[in-house]
């Protein structure tokens, strides 16, 4: 936690200190997973956020929409590529234009691939601060109850355990 704590002090700081345009919250954004930290499986669940490589930044599918301020508390869907489809959230104000994201529960994600049949329990929290021109996304995704076939599912070197990600966003224009 604490290097991904200082990747993010680094990147943010190459992102510039001011906040991020008004404009920018009540749109829809296109979200990039910049780097994974698999505390799971020692980072065999990277592929599938970022499928082409921990080198190669990946967007997802389908863009999110982040709230205006003033609209925070609210509850709604977002989707951001298979398996992460229809996951319902809470944004709320996290103060100085940052949104809190939680009570993002999945209760049955394939992970396919490699993983086979192997289904699994997620729970995501996520803090969206803004910077520059921007907002980066520290989220933890909390992984447990592997069930499926034997062959499929790996063990996890904790259970619960957790994938970190940071992402970035960018409002679609």
């Amino acid at each position: 936690m604490i290097l991904l704590l200082s990747f993010f002090a680094c990147k943010n700081s190459d992102l510039g200190e001011d906040p991020v345009s008004e404009d920018f919250y009540g749109v829809e954004h296109q979200i990039t997973t910049e780097a994974v930290y698999d505390q799971c499986f020692d980072g065999a669940i990277n592929i599938l956020f970022m499928p082409e490589g921990n080198d190669a930044p990946q967007a997802f599918e389908f863009p999110v929409y982040i709230p205006e301020l003033d609209e925070l508390p609210l509850d709604y869907e977002i989707s951001l590529r298979a398996p992460f489809v229809g996951m319902e959230i809470t944004a709320t104000d996290g103060g100085d234009g940052k949104i809190e994201i939680g009570e993002g529960h999945m209760e049955d994600v394939l992970l396919g691939g490699s993983f086979g049949e192997c289904l699994v329990t997620m729970d995501v929290v996520a803090l969206i601060s803004p910077a520059g021109e921007n907002f980066v996304f520290s989220t933890i995704i909390t992984i447990s109850a592997l069930r499926g076939d034997n062959q499929g599912c790996p063990v996890p070197q904790a259970e619960p355990c957790t994938v970190e990600l940071y992402m970035t966003s960018v409002p679609i224009e």
